[in-house]
């Protein structure tokens, strides 16, 4: 049950937990969204690591990431309705998984309505700071063992431009741009399932607000007679 006062470290183990025994009903539910993820972070390392001056074409394919980032989160809010409504995640009845419009649109309403109410949060700051602190280090040392490919291949690309600079051989293959592509390609794909990951223990947080809240709320009303 998500409406519940939970202590920080119960939040994020419930919200991990709830990730990880549900993981095979959330890759069904994501698994197209992460693909158009992982293709545009295969654009990004395309086209960013033959280091080229800022255009339209660099605007375009960083608005086609954030929207791909917004896709695939809307899987994950998706899921955490059903989760608050009927306490599953249930597999997802299209072969697509929860990809459409309408999750899309009630994401970003979500969100607003969210940061509408953000003062709500003002009192509970101490455990947002922790619970998105612990989550941002577990997701970053995820990241790096995930990425460390498109790690390597960014210093090794780096270090080519900087001896081309220096008036050296470029001592990159012609065929760099293909395989830049798809590394960060792959690694995108294990990188969307580990970025999803945040959305859980975030929504244990706000049921624990939520709870707390009504809480008060119930100690505050006056009783009726």
């Amino acid at each position: 049950m998500v409406l519940r006062f939970r202590s920080t470290q119960a939040i994020i183990g419930d919200g991990y937990k709830l990730f990880f025994n549900n993981f095979r009903h959330i890759f069904r539910a994501s698994w197209l969204a992460a693909i158009v993820y992982a293709v545009s972070m295969g654009l990004v390392g395309w086209h960013f690591m033959s280091l080229p001056e800022l255009s339209l074409t660099s605007a375009g394919i960083i608005a086609f990431y954030l929207f791909s980032a917004a896709l695939l989160a809307s899987t994950a809010f998706d899921a955490l309705h059903e989760h608050k409504q009927a306490g599953v995640i249930s597999r997802p009845r299209h072969w697509y998984g929860r990809l459409s419009v309408k999750s899309f649109l009630k994401m970003i309403k979500t969100v607003f309505r969210m940061i509408k109410h953000i003062s709500l949060a003002f009192p509970h700051l101490g455990m947002l700071f922790v619970v998105l602190l612990m989550t941002a280090i577990v997701t970053l040392l995820f990241t790096l063992i995930g990425q460390l490919p498109a790690i390597v291949l960014t210093i090794a690309n780096i270090q080519a431009h900087a001896g081309f600079a220096e008036g050296d051989s470029l001592g990159l293959p012609d065929n760099i741009g293909i395989i830049n592509f798809a590394t960060f390609t792959v690694t995108g794909f294990i990188q969307a399932f580990i970025h999803l990951t945040t959305v859980f223990p975030l929504y244990y947080a706000w049921g624990s607000i939520k709870a707390q809240k009504q809480a008060n709320k119930n100690e505050t009303t006056p009783p009726v007679h």
